[in-house]
């Protein structure tokens, strides 16, 4: 699936068996480990969900770094990592809003993630199940699992924002598992492939731009948060400093169509996104050949 880690078991079989496979592991803390598969340990998960103050997890935090690896701290929301920014070496949250919350909210919160976490790394825990099989959890209601095209959605979300790590919950934990769900599995690879695809890209330095679409209509302007319908990151390189590379996002569940006020390679005229789609643009600021985000590794 193109994974490279995952969070799991202190076992050492389990370790051995990871090792084996070239997976890096982020285990429970539960005594010091020394083995080569191991990456960190996870302190109490989700404390901002379970009213567990940020003075408590600091604590268990100075006792982990003992064991010399990195500490990683799981947090349901993007918006509590700046209570919580000091009690970790990685930052992780897993909001997961796929069918009681519009999907639109995950984009804020990997925003709001990525500002509070300043300097700190942070990685993206994305949804991949269906909230009916946790009954204990949510009222009940109609649920569903993630479309493909969210799951990719979120994942270049996560990559557009600054996710230095990106995660799929759960693999399988008693309650879902992607071997009853082949096409979110197969959404997920495709989705790991299309982020490593334009990793240089994303890793590139943040450039600022004036917003470069217009509405074809006024009520496509924002999203169900009110906020920008086409979400965009920008970026230069340093071999291409006269050249914008744009990612830009439909963060709706509707097609929405815009008039470019730059010129982009890719497109002539109207630019239409369908619901959930991610462009990949290229605007140059004076005359030269022509080139496009794809050609570029």
């Amino acid at each position: 699936m193109g994974m490279d880690f995952v969070v799991g078991s202190s076992q050492r079989e389990y370790l051995d068996a990871a090792a084996a496979l070239q997976l890096k592991v982020i285990t429970p803390r539960q005594r010091p480990l020394h083995h080569r598969a191991v990456i960190g340990s996870i302190l109490t998960d989700e404390p901002d969900l379970h009213g567990i103050a940020p003075e408590k997890i600091a604590k268990e935090y100075k006792a982990a770094k003992k064991a010399g690896r990195p500490v990683f701290l799981n947090l349901s929301s993007g918006f509590s990592v700046e209570a919580y920014r000091s009690d970790g070496d990685v930052l992780m949250f897993d909001w997961f809003p796929v069918n009681w919350m519009p999907i639109e909210t995950f984009y804020s919160h990997l925003r709001a993630a990525r500002l509070a976490a300043g300097k700190k790394p942070f990685f993206a825990v994305i949804q991949t199940f269906d909230w009916s099989k946790y009954p204990e959890l949510m009222p009940p209601g109609s649920y569903r699992k993630p479309m493909a095209a969210e799951i990719k959605a979120m994942t270049i979300w996560a990559a557009m924002n600054g996710a230095k790590g990106i995660a799929y919950y759960p693999y399988d934990d008693g309650h879902a598992s992607l071997a009853d769900a082949p096409e979110i599995a197969a959404a997920i690879k495709d989705s790991v492939q299309w982020v490593r695809n334009y990793d240089w890209l994303f890793e590139a330095p943040r450039a600022w731009i004036e917003y470069p679409f217009q509405f074809a209509s006024s009520a496509d302007k924002t999203n169900a948060i009110a906020e920008a319908s086409i979400a965009i990151r920008a970026a230069k390189t340093k071999d291409n400093p006269h050249i914008v590379f744009v990612v830009a996002a439909n963060t709706t569940d509707r097609a929405v169509v815009v008039k470019p006020l730059v010129r982009f390679d890719e497109a002539e005229g109207e630019i239409r996104f369908e619901p959930l789609e991610v462009k990949f643009l290229t605007a140059r600021s004076r005359k030269q050949s022509v080139v496009r985000a794809g050609d570029l590794r």
